[in-house]
Order: structure tokens, then C-alpha cells, then sequence
């Protein structure tokens, strides 16, 4: 099977809205049909009670699957009588589709051993589930059966084809997650642009191609994840990624995260990149090799506004880092930093010791602050550890320690 790009990259960042993302669905040439809600009793919307053994994902009309439709006016008519309905998309044929369900760690351990007999299955969408995910695919023609298992061999692995549907997101499971955000899975290069995940209770988007044998890239492009429950973009790789035009705000937790074993370019020739008001760092980079950014605003972060727990060298040219709760800049590095023409301001809650820009670097490494102001922090403006020469050049940096507490604009011991 190949992969699928037929689900819809855009959420309503107003999960309330099922039938604006009905309606996204069946104009995608994706047939849909409403199905029943779990109440937060526990209980189903079916009127079962605690008999329902398919709480929130049997269907509200009477023929079911078989009116599933992708005609706009039975869509509208349909979720303006069950507002609340979760959304059944019909499988096999006549949608284009086939779905692998993979549920919990039953599922992935089956996963795990049907690729190591069979091979590696293509990068494609995936969707988190109430308890695991689902991996959508082109229908190959014919007819594919679904199966729950798909084999004896493979608890856990549940197939839909023709005859089967999928509760597709964001609709409600009974455990009161939602089936949320973009999930993909590749050996190879993974290339996506124009992606919209908004207010899913999960992860917003992830990719990784972590378990490829040779480096491989990752590319985002003009995209935005914007009020998910978890991190709004996060990639594991072994190869460059990279970022152009990117808004990642209003997320639990980090605007964005990234462990790889190479290097991170985050561009502005597609439009500068934003990181703003997360509940974590805005910019939070667990690994990497050589880091190079430019025109990015990074602001109003719980965490930092740029973390780097190992690195080998970094560069920033042009950007806004205000008012993040910890330091502005806190990075660890085995080589050089470069920094240019930043505004770094005000970072730093009351009461705290925070840096304006906190670097670690190896000793023989050289630190260069050119054209940036750094002015308003909590504790010392730059805070420097291990590098052998320090260049400022047309900066300033003066205002700092505002808890009046000892801290120097400049500490480089």
C-alpha cells in the first residue's frame, strides 16, 4: 500500500466545531456519517447506559455505514441535529482508503514484529487515537477486507477496508482523549508544507525518521500548530531539518521540539517564524549538530525562549526573545555561538535568577554578540561558561539584575 495525503491537514482550533470539520472531510471526497458521543458519566449518548460495548463509535442512523455521504447538505443536516456527534469516515473503495488501527502497546509490539517479518511500511498520515493511532493508506484496488485482528500473529493490529469505518478526528473517545494532531512515521525523507493543527488535545504534529538506516531529511514550510495540549511541532530525525515560515503558539508545551543527530536551519525566505505564549520553551532543542536560525520571535514562553541542551555550534541572525519566564537564550554547545541583531528583553519571572542569554560552551570556543540589545532581565545579561574569547560588537546590554542582587550585566569569568 502507499501512503495517503487524503485526510485534511486542517483542524478548527475550536474542537467544539465537528461540522466544519465534517464538512472538510466529505469535501475531500471522504464519505462521513455521524455517530454517538460519550458523556462525561462514562455512559454513551446511545441511551444503553453501561450495556453500550461501543461507547461514542456506533452510528446514530439507522443504516449506518451505508449512509455515510459526502453531500453537503446531509453533513449540515445531520451535525445540526447531533451537534456533539463524533465522525465515522466510511473505508475501502469508496473512499480511496484503508486504515491500520494500532491499539496501545498490544498493537505497536504487533507493529513491531509484522515489519521485522514483512518489511517497513510506507511514511503516511497518522492519527492518535484515544489509545494508540491510526495509519491511513491508499486503497490499492480490489478488495480489501477489514479484520480486527488482521491476523492471529498480530493482536492488536485491526485493519479497515471496504465495509469498515474509522472514528476520525476530533472526535471524543470514552477515556476523554480526543483523536487528535498529525502523526508521521518514515525511513525516508519527509517533506510537508501548509499544515494546520490547531486545539487538539494531543501532540499537535510529529514526525520522525529516526529509525532510518542513513541520514534523512526533514522539511516543515509554511505552517502553523497553534493551541494543542502537548508540543506543537516536534521531529526526531538522523538527518538536517528544517523550518520556513512557522507559527507554533499557545501550546502546553513546547512551541517547538527536536532531537537529531543533524543539523537544524530554520529560514525566513517563505516569512519569519513564530514561537510565542507556550507553556514550556518556545524553541526547545533536546540534540542537534549545527544550529542556524533567522527571524524568529520568541516570546512570552513558561520555560525559556530558546533551549539547547546539546549542540555543536549555533547561530541567530535577527529576532525578538521577550519575556519568557527562564532565561531568553539558555544552550549548551561543543563549539562557537554567533548572535545578531537580536532584541533580547525582559526575560525572567520576578523573584528569579534568570539569564538574558546563558551560554556553556567547550573552552577554546569563541562567543560573538553583535548588534544585539540586552537590557531588562532578572538576573545577568550574558551569562558565560567555558569559551575562550568573547566578542561584542555594537551591542548593548545594560539594565540587567533588576532583583538588585548582585548579578553583572556581563558574567565571563
Amino acid at each position: 500500500m502507499s501512503n495517503c495525503d487524503q485526510i485534511p491537514d486542517s483542524t478548527p482550533a475550536n474542537v467544539s466545531d465537528l461540522l466544519g470539520v465534517a464538512l472538510a472531510y466529505a469535501q475531500s471526497g471522504l464519505p462521513v456519517f455521524p455517530l454517538h458521543t460519550p458523556r462525561p458519566d462514562g455512559t454513551c449518548s446511545c441511551g444503553q447506559g453501561t450495556g453500550c460495548k461501543s461507547i461514542g463509535k456506533h452510528p446514530r442512523t439507522r443504516n449506518g455505514l451505508k449512509d455515510a455521504t459526502t453531500d453537503e447538505a446531509q453533513v449540515r443536516a445531520w451535525w445540526t441535529t447531533w451537534p456533539d456527534a463524533n465522525i465515522g469516515i466510511a473505508c475501502g473503495s469508496r473512499s480511496g482508503i484503508v486504515v491500520l488501527d494500532i491499539d496501545g502497546p498490544q498493537g505497536e509490539e504487533s507493529l513491531r514484529h509484522m515489519t521485522d517479518a514483512h518489511g517497513a511500511l510506507p511514511a503516511t498520515r497518522t492519527i492518535k487515537t484515544g489509545k494508540g493511532r491510526q495509519m491511513y493508506f491508499q486503497h490499492p484496488g480490489g478488495r480489501v477486507k477489514s479484520r480486527a485482528p488482521i491476523s492471529a500473529d498480530y493482536p492488536g493490529l485491526d485493519s479497515r477496508g471496504d465495509g469498515g469505518y474509522v472514528v476520525a478526528p476530533p472526535s471524543l473517545h470514552a477515556n476523554g482523549n480526543r483523536y487528535a494532531g498529525i502523526y508521521v512515521e518514515s525511513h525516508g525523507a519527509i517533506n510537508a508544507t501548509s499544515l494546520q493543527t490547531n486545539g487538539n488535545q494531543t501532540l499537535g504534529t510529529g514526525f520522525t525518521n529516526n529509525g532510518a538506516l542513513t541520514p534523512q531529511t526533514v522539511s516543515v514550510t509554511k505552517s502553523e500548530f497553534l493551541g494543542n495540549s502537548g508540543n506543537g511541532l516536534e521531529i526526531l530525525s538522523v538527518g538536517k531539518a528544517t523550518l520556513n515560515n512557522i507559527r507554533s503558539n499557545n501550546n502546553t508545551s513546547n512551541g517547538f521540539y527536536i532531537n537529531t543527530t543533524g543539523d537544524l536551519a530554520v529560514l525566513s525566505t517563505l516569512g519569519e517564524n513564530f514561537f510565542n505564549f507556550n507553556g514550556y520553551a518556545g524553541f526547545n532543542v533536546f540534540n542537534a549538530e549545527n544550529i542556524n536560525m533567522s527571524k524568529v520571535t520568541i516570546n512570552d514562553n513558561g520555560d525559556e525562549g530558546i533551549y539547547v541542551n546539546s549542540a555543536a555550534t549555533l547561530s541567530i541572525s535577527s529576532g525578538s526573545i521577550f519575556r519568557n519566564d527562564e532565561q531568553g537564550i539558555d544552550a549548551t554547545l561543543t563549539g562557537d555561538a554567533v548572535l545578531r541583531n537580536l532584541m533580547v528583553v525582559n526575560n525572567g519571572i520576578p523573584g528569579s535568577n534568570y539569564d538574558g542569554i546563558r551560554l556553556t560552551t567547550a573552552p577554546a570556543s569563541i562567543v560573538s554578540i553583535l548588534g544585539c540589545s540586552i537590557t531588562g532581565h532578572v538576573g545577568s545579561g550574558i551569562d558565560l561558561t567555558g569559551a575562550s574569547d568573547l566578542i561584542l560588537d555594537g551591542s548593548f546590554y545594560y539594565g540587567n539584575d533588576t532583583n538588585n542582587d548582585g548579578q553583572s550585566n556581563v558574567d565571563w569569568p
